[in-house]
């Protein structure tokens, strides 16, 4: 007996022409131009979408009927290539980028409004700012930072935990026999020295002599040595 194979094709036709049409209760029908599948319940015109359809598409350039994101439906996913996120249709006019709404944003300029309670990292987390704008972590509460002070003996570690938070570790930025020029005028006295920058660092900073520079801006320099 021969083998019998059986072909099972479904209505089909453009866009338009599903649009035109009610689909019956479970009825299939297959939209040539969007490749979609959609199945009719004997009420609503052109029937309801099977499944959703991912696009990538330049939100500032490819918005036109003769591209295929012309065809998505609501709920249809995008990956903006104009400003990097991933972008969900939530109208009806995929035409219309305000009926586009951003559920994932990948590294840009372009800001994410929300609430984020955990970020987790691998060697570790950096916060990238650039020359025109502030980089900021803001709170309203408190931020707990878990820093590893075991030394694997590859470099020292510059930040360290001390009773009162997080501290700088100036013997790290000034080993002993560091030196320090300079023409400010808190220069003058020593670095440790009340409303200084290095007050309550605990070093010990010895007179290492000054120094006169040359030309029409000439001014003092001052020079303090790290001794202890």
């Amino acid at each position: 007996m021969a083998d019998q194979i059986t072909k099972i094709t479904i209505r089909n036709g453009t866009t338009p022409e599903k649009d035109s049409i009610t689909l019956d209760t479970a009825e299939l029908g297959y939209a040539t131009d969007s490749k979609k599948v959609w199945v009719g319940d004997n009420s609503t015109v052109g029937g309801n979408v099977v499944g959703q359809k991912f696009y990538y598409s330049n939100f500032s350039t490819d918005l036109k009927e003769t591209n295929t994101i012309y065809y998505a439906v609501s709920g249809d996913l995008c990956f903006d290539l104009n400003d990097t996120t991933l972008k969900a249709l939530t109208g009806v006019s995929p035409l219309s980028a305000d009926q586009w709404a951003i559920v994932a944003n990948a590294r840009s300029n372009t800001a994410t409004e929300g609430t984020v309670t955990e970020i987790f990292t691998g060697n570790g987390l950096m916060v990238d700012g650039d020359t025109a704008n502030e980089t900021t972590l803001t709170t309203s509460g408190t931020v707990g930072v878990n820093i590893d002070n075991v030394s694997t003996g590859a470099k020292p570690e510059i930040l360290q935990l001390s009773l009162s938070g997080i501290k700088a570790d100036w013997s790290v930025l000034y080993p002993i026999g560091s030196v320090i020029w300079s023409s400010d005028i808190d220069f003058s006295s020593n670095p440790t020295a009340e409303g200084n920058w290095l007050e309550g660092s605990g070093l010990v900073w010895s007179p290492a002599g000054t120094s006169q520079t040359l030309g029409s801006g000439a001014s003092s320099l001052s020079a303090w040595k790290r001794t202890g």
